[in-house]
Order: structure tokens, then C-alpha cells, then sequence
């Protein structure tokens, strides 16, 4: 790899020194109106951007919707500091998914499980995946909008927000940004690791089911029922195991 990787050096480094900035400075002030700001924020982009958007919408084709609303859930999903929606897409479908647990799957906990959690994205050349895995996404040219705007589309996004109010932008955006990493990263890693839950389907994988965490992850870490079954819309089999994302899709749903 030459230099830094450039989604670290451009987003999460940043963001997360403007997250420790927030926390400083708003810690003592930190109200309830900001957590209800924070849960806002925290809804629309990873419930509704990353995982309704990139994940089941974008990367598996699981749902269909009006393309104005596919529009708008990429737009949210940008601001998860996850990649652009193509780029996301590329890794998901050609190496995540495609060599779950072997030699091309980067997030695989079994190259240690801090390399899954965030090491991969240091250890890793990211802007060297191959965008072919993505290539019915690279035909729409809003996409590709997307895709080589993503740098401006996030930090216009914060710059315009900090301008109108920091504290706000803090709880609705940057907080938010980083759980949504977080989560992610919480996903790729205890999602493949057999000690952290059960398994609904004897996939050739490590993926498990925590329906605890699912809750925090928006119905990601039912992780091996969506190994399992990839284009399905919901990650739920059992009645106590709960996909949050299941309402957004059902509406979505009925607005093709």
C-alpha cells in the first residue's frame, strides 16, 4: 500500500478526532433533546442508509423500491463513512460474500479479530477493489454520481451542518457516523466468530446469530441466517430474533 489508506486518511481518522472534539466539548451539556437528535440521526444513516440502503437494497437486490427512494437511502448510507455505495457493493458481493472466511475475504475474523474489526482498512489497499462486482450499480449514472462525489457529499454534508448549528451536527451526524462504523465493524467481526452465538444453518462459514446485538446493529448479527439466505429481506427465521429494518423495507416496498 502506498501512503495511507485513503478512507482512513479522509474519513475515519477525521471524523473520529471530530467525534472526541464532541465529546469534549459537549459532554456536560449533552441533553435529552441531543439523544433524541442522536437516535434521529443514528436511524437514518445506518438503520435506514447503511443497512436498508447499501446492504439489502444496493448489495443484495433483496427489495425493490421507486428509484428516488433508492436515491435518497444512498445518500444516507454515504454518510455512514463506510465507502461510496458502488465501492461498498464491490466488497460486499466480490470478496465478503463471494470467499466468506478465506484468503479474499478482508473482514474475516479468522485473520485475527482486530484485522477484522478495523485492521483490514489500514492493512489493506481498499481503492484497489475491483469495481466489476458492482458493474449493474456503475451503469446508473447517480451512482457513479455518488460514487466519485462521496468525499464532497460527506464532509459538505458536516461542513453545512456545523455552519447551521455544531451541537446539533454533532448529535445528528458525527455521533452517529460513529456507531454506524462502529456497528459495522462490530458485524464483520463478532458476526464471524462461533463463540459470540448460535447458528440457525450449518453454512460453510463461522457466522453466528446474537439477537442481542442484533438489536444494535439493526438486524445485522443475525448474521448466519443472512449467510444463509443473502437475497432474502430480512435477516429474522425465529420469532425472537428481530430485524428492525423489516418495517422500512415493507414500506418501501409499496412505494415502487
Amino acid at each position: 500500500m502506498n501512503g495511507m489508506n485513503y478512507h482512513i486518511k479522509y474519513f475515519i481518522l477525521p471524523i473520529h478526532i471530530l467525534g472526541l472534539i464532541g465529546i469534549i466539548t459537549t459532554f456536560y451539556g449533552y441533553t435529552s433533546f441531543n439523544w433524541i437528535v442522536f437516535l434521529i440521526g443514528w436511524t437514518l444513516i445506518y438503520g435506514l442508509g447503511l443497512v436498508t440502503g447499501f446492504h439489502k437494497l444496493l448489495s443484495h437486490n433483496s427489495f425493490q423500491t421507486h428509484r428516488y427512494v433508492k436515491y435518497v437511502l444512498t445518500y444516507l448510507g454515504c454518510l455512514g463513512i463506510s465507502g461510496s455505495p458502488i465501492w461498498w457493493a464491490a466488497i460486499h458481493r466480490g470478496h465478503h460474500h463471494a470467499h466468506t472466511e478465506k484468503d479474499r475475504d478482508l473482514q474475516s475474523p479468522r485473520r485475527g479479530f482486530l484485522s477484522s474489526y478495523i485492521g483490514w482498512q489500514f492493512g489493506e489497499d481498499t481503492s484497489k477493489i475491483s469495481l466489476k462486482y458492482a458493474a449493474d450499480l456503475a451503469r446508473d449514472e447517480t451512482m457513479v454520481f455518488f460514487h466519485k462525489e462521496y468525499r464532497s457529499i460527506v464532509w459538505g454534508t458536516l461542513l453545512f451542518a456545523f455552519v447551521i448549528s455544531p451541537s446539533t451536527a454533532f448529535s445528528l451526524l458525527v455521533f452517529p457516523m460513529l456507531a454506524a462504523h462502529h456497528g459495522e465493524n462490530i458485524t464483520n467481526s463478532i458476526g464471524h466468530s462461533r463463540f459470540a452465538g448460535y447458528r440457525n444453518y450449518d453454512t460453510d462459514d463461522d457466522t453466528i446469530n446474537n439477537p442481542i446485538l442484533a438489536l444494535l446493529t439493526w438486524g445485522q448479527l443475525l448474521h448466519n441466517n443472512h449467510h444463509a439466505k443473502p437475497n432474502y429481506s430480512s435477516f429474522s427465521k425465529r420469532w425472537w430474533e428481530i430485524d428492525p429494518t423489516n418495517l422500512f423495507v415493507w414500506c418501501f416496498k409499496r412505494l415502487k
